[in-house]
């Protein structure tokens, strides 16, 4: 049972990591069309900024809750399975990696005040650490 509790939050963090990438490229592009005043058809369509950064907001706070029950039962899991040794997997690590990049984005954001293009280019530069770890994690 609680193999597929885990699987169910391996999904839930991965569809919002993700999540948090799109609005976070859509927020960029929104921000860049209003800046230069030319409004691209293909992008007339999106929410506000207002609307993209609360969007963004709300999938850190559920991705970090996502992750952390995604470690938990995890840790549990290796625990039972291998006993020891299961600190140096790869997949443990990035999972790891994970949770302490949405923590500090979130404390970016609440704590910092940094917001706007700043706050979203370090959301990309996160995304992108994070999707070179994992395809490392995974490939070895």
């Amino acid at each position: 049972m609680i193999q597929y509790t885990h699987l169910t939050f391996v999904g839930i963090s991965l569809v919002l990591v993700f999540v948090c990438l799109l609005f976070s490229l859509f927020y960029l592009i929104q921000q860049w069309q209003l800046k230069h005043k030319r409004i691209l058809p293909i992008f007339s369509k999106l929410p506000s900024l207002e609307l993209l950064d609360r969007y963004v907001i709300q999938c850190l706070l559920l991705g970090s809750l996502s992750v952390a029950i995604l470690l938990v039962t995890g840790i549990y899991l290796a625990h039972v399975e291998w006993k020891n040794d299961w600190t140096k997997d790869q997949k443990f690590i990035v999972a790891i990696a994970t949770w302490v990049w949405f923590i500090f984005t979130i404390f970016l954001r609440f704590k910092l005040g940094i917001r706007g293009e700043r706050f979203f280019y370090s959301i990309l530069v996160g995304m992108g650490f994070l999707l070179a770890s994992c395809l490392v994690a995974w490939m070895v």
